[in-house]
């Protein structure tokens, strides 16, 4: 009996031993209990990326100015201001220059449903060079203080803007054809033409011809800049990042895993691991990694990543767009993050830890692989598995600056994923679902074409018969009453037929010669030629030597000394001795 009272009593004890040997594990761990959502992420179109930067350009439509670089996503209602200049790259293809001086707003980007969708830029202050080389998927508007400049949905252009406060707006036309519109109408300009306007109200009369070297060191610089290229990777990515893949072919090559077609990094580091170097930022979408590598903006808010031991690192295409498709976690006074694996878990990696792991305090530092925890114990304590409901959330974190800069509140939201679910399900409604793409279209002419892909080797005793169609049923002819029954398969065998003789020719016809025979000719009689009349015979020819006549004799020269230069005669040495 008292050994049944001490065993009744061990029984909750054991329960409640994983809770005391992890004190530091967060409410995440146990109110988590991993149902299967997942972030189905955003249409790629409604974001776009900062191709190029040369000079100092901020972020200020986002409370606290943020320095733009290379890679940096943008979504819609964020200014771009400029004190140098940059490329802007759209998911059509679209490339926006701006020049020092330039304050741009991104107002719509790609809105509405797909057949009628429209962007549309305001530009405030500055300079923009647009060109759009290949076929649009929106109606284009770039919006001034005058009026707006507008490009069909499909059409191709190329055209200059000039927007100052307080100075005439010029619009001028490079390629293809572009139409102004303000409060007095609409006009359409041309390649090669130019169009000031002086208000919203002015007439739009004042067209002229644009000169072709009247470009300065922008003109200059945007010519060569605004290039779209299209490599290997243009064919391996979905249709709506073939734009932002160009990156991805001078830094890695493309290998199959599971018949899928995924990218391996090659100039990495030992140790490396997606979401690495960079650093994380407060945005209205939510916790967005801001990359440090050239190709991060492709590989780290599109697709997912493994690790294999054969390949190490390699990124799986994927078409949604999401501000970190990373996994998250906390220890303690510990952040973690991992990316996420084709299933929607952390990476398994066997070589090493998949997590980094840095301090709350540390979370908002740009330079966080300086911040980076080592730690085996700590790094082991975010890998290894543990019992009950999962101890890490997939999905984005939506919280405002202040949450993100205090790490209790920051904490906080980590440690409820059920309000953290709720905010991001808000975002999803507020920008839609994901449009779902038709498969990969073949790339334009001198792009390269992938290979097809081939099923993976499979031994001939486990690889899948064929199944051979069924052949279809052959009908017999029915015997006749005459004849008895054929069996399947039996052909009479005929006689050989006479050829039969036709008449040749109609009947009232004459009867015609047959054909094929010579028919006789006359003979024509000959005149032979008349004879030559004979020629008188030549005189022989005298083959002896042929005498030329003599030729008269010349006096012999007479010969001047030579004079030196004070005017005495110059006498050969040897002419002297004779003398």
């Amino acid at each position: 009996m008292f050994s049944k009272r001490i065993h009744a009593a061990l029984i909750p004890a054991f329960l409640l031993l994983p809770a005391f040997l992890a004190p530091g594990l967060p409410a995440a761990a146990q109110t988590d209990p991993g149902d299967g959502w997942e972030d189905p992420g955003e249409d790629p179109l409604r974001h776009a990326m900062v191709r190029e930067v040369d000079g100092t350009v901020l972020l200020a439509g986002s409370g606290e100015a943020e320095t733009l670089g290379r890679g940096f996503p943008l979504g819609e209602g964020d200014v771009v201001e400029s004190h140098g200049r940059g490329i802007l790259q759209l998911g059509d293809g679209t490339l926006v220059a701006f020049g020092p001086g330039t304050r741009l707003r991104l107002e719509q980007l790609f809105a509405g449903e797909p057949g009628e969708r429209a962007t549309r830029l305001v530009l405030e202050a500055g300079r923009v060079r647009l060109r759009r080389a290949t076929r649009g998927e929106a109606v284009l508007e770039v919006a001034t203080g005058a009026g707006e400049v507008r490009l069909a949905d499909g059409a191709r252009g190329d055209f200059t803007l000039d927007a100052d406060p307080g100075r005439p707006t010029v619009l001028r036309v490079h390629q293809g054809r572009a139409t102004f519109q303000n409060t007095r109408g609409s006009e359409r300009i041309f390649a090669g033409e130019r169009l000031t306007v002086y208000g919203p109200s002015d007439t739009l009369d004042r067209v002229s011809t644009a000169s072709a070297y009247g470009g300065d060191a922008f003109d200059g610089w945007a010519d060569e800049a605004l290039v779209v290229r299209l490599g290997e990777s243009a064919g391996r990515v979905p249709a709506p990042l073939r734009y932002y893949a160009d990156d991805l072919d001078r830094d890695g090559t493309w290998i199959q895993v599971e018949n899928t077609w995924c990218w391996r990094p090659l100039r990495v580091e030992v140790g490396w691991r997606p979401y690495l170097h960079g650093r994380w930022g407060a945005f209205r979408g939510g916790l967005t990694w801001i990359s440090a590598e050239p190709w991060g903006y492709v590989t780290h808010h599109h697709g997912r990543w493994g690790w294999s031991p054969a390949y190490g690192w390699y990124w799986i295409p994927g078409a949604a767009y999401s501000p970190a498709w990373v996994a998250w976690g906390s220890e303690g006074g510990w952040l973690g993050w991992a990316p996420l694996g084709r299933h929607g878990h952390p990476t398994v990696w066997a070589s090493g830890p998949c997590w980094n792991v840095v301090a709350f305090r540390d979370a908002g530092s740009r330079d966080l692989y300086r911040h980076l925890h080592a730690d085996p114990r700590v790094l082991r304590a975010f890998a290894e598995p543990r019992p009950g409901p999962r101890p890490w959330y997939a999905g984005r974190l939506v919280m405002d600056r202040g949450e993100w800069r205090d790490p209790d509140r920051f904490r906080h939201v980590l440690a409820h994923p059920d309000v953290a679910r709720a905010r991001a399900e808000a975002w999803g409604r507020r920008v839609g679902a994901p449009v779902p793409y038709r498969p990969q279209e073949p790339p334009p002419s001198g792009a390269y074409r992938p290979e097809p892909v081939r099923p993976p080797f499979q031994p001939r005793a486990e690889a899948p018969v064929p199944r051979s169609p069924r052949p279809w049923p052959i009908r017999q002819p029915e015997a006749r009453p005459s004849e008895p029954p054929r069996a399947p398969g039996f052909r009479p065998v005929e006689p050989p037929r006479a050829p039969e003789t036709r008449p040749v020719g109609r009947p009232s016809e004459p009867p015609r010669e047959p054909q094929g025979q010579p028919v006789p000719r006359p003979v024509e009689p000959r005149r032979d030629p008349a004879p030559r009349p004979a020629e008188p015979p030549r005189p022989p020819v005298n083959p002896g030597p042929r005498v030329q006549p003599p030729r008269p004799a010349e006096p012999p020269r007479r010969e001047e000394p030579r004079r030196e230069e004070g005017g005495k005669p110059w006498h050969h040495p040897e002419r002297r001795e004779r003398s």
